[in-house]
């Protein structure tokens, strides 16, 4: 269960997004309790996990596939990192392009 400063965190920065056109909108950023930020706040819970490297965008990088067998969930990570330097980002728009497992 979230903490009543977690929701309200969340609230808050869901009411400061203005509509779209009117400003440039800043990255949403949610933490926790001691003000450090969540990486993927909105990736979700993972239960029971398999993983697998794949080039998902076909940029020639192996990015992280997550098959989550706990509600058949496909989870798709892009690798923006750079040499030496892993950078995972969620990227679930990719997540229509795999076949129903």
């Amino acid at each position: 269960m979230r903490s009543k400063s977690f929701i309200i965190t969340a609230l808050s920065a869901l009411l400061s997004i203005t509509a779209a056109g009117q400003q440039e909108r800043a990255p949403l950023s949610i933490s926790d309790m001691k003000g450090e930020n969540y990486l993927v706040p909105f990736a979700g819970g993972m239960n029971a996990c398999q993983f697998g490297e794949v080039d998902i965008n076909m940029d020639g990088i192996k990015d992280l596939f997550v098959f989550d067998r706990y509600g058949h969930r496909i989870m798709p990570f892009i690798n923006e990192g750079t040499a030496g330097q892993i950078g995972y980002t969620y990227a679930p728009e990719y997540a229509a392009d795999f076949p129903d497992i």
